[in-house]
């Protein structure tokens, strides 16, 4: 077996996460989203969030 050395481009998509405007997230569902959001920044080099401080975030 050998490895062939070619260079696959690799995008990545645009992705979100939807929420219900009219129901309050549970605190297991606040503390996903506030890990999802900050490794996001991280990875993405975005300016850090608004919404990560507050308790219950609704989009």
């Amino acid at each position: 077996m050998k490895c062939v050395p070619i260079e696959i481009p690799c995008a990545v998509e645009n992705y979100g996460i939807i929420t219900r405007c009219d129901a309050i997230l549970s605190p297991g569902a606040v503390l996903l989203l506030r890990h999802v959001r900050e490794v996001a920044e991280e990875i993405f080099e975005l300016q850090p969030s608004a919404s990560t401080t507050e308790p219950f975030p609704r989009f």
